[in-house]
């Protein structure tokens, strides 16, 4: 059932799912407290606005929804949709020796390792996903 939810997911337009997106990551700032404060006091601690979090949590949901468009998306979408820059930087590496990417979090990592793999041969990943459907 999941997996064919994904798919409907991604026969919206990716504006539509930003936006959805976006409003369940406000419902889940909302609801989830507990993980809104663990963010607020990370943000606090690490000299950040803890209204910051707000935008967070906007942004994950987005990026959870936009995980459909990402899986089942054909290639040239993905280009055309995740902008990378600093590529001369990276690309004189590629076929020459492995390299290995740090993502400072994880909302923009799947799409940033799914649009590299659009150019050359690669893998990401965040944790191992609980459900085996995913």
């Amino acid at each position: 059932m999941l997996a064919s939810f994904i798919r409907v997911l991604a026969c919206l337009p990716v504006r539509w799912q930003a936006k959805l997106g976006a409003a369940i990551g406000t419902v889940l700032y909302t609801l989830a407290r507990r993980r809104r404060r663990i963010a607020e006091t990370n943000l606090k601690l690490c000299g950040f606005d803890p209204s910051l979090a707000k935008a967070h949590f906007a942004a994950y949901g987005r990026a959870l929804l936009e995980h459909a468009f990402l899986w089942h998306a054909p290639r040239e979408k993905i280009i055309d949709y995740v902008r990378l820059t600093g590529e001369p930087h990276w690309q004189q590496y590629v076929g020459k020796r492995p390299i290995i990417w740090l993502c400072p979090h994880f909302v923009g990592l799947d799409a940033v390792g799914i649009r590299i793999t659009c150019d050359t041969l690669g893998a990401s990943m965040y944790s191992k996903q609980s459900r085996p459907t995913l």
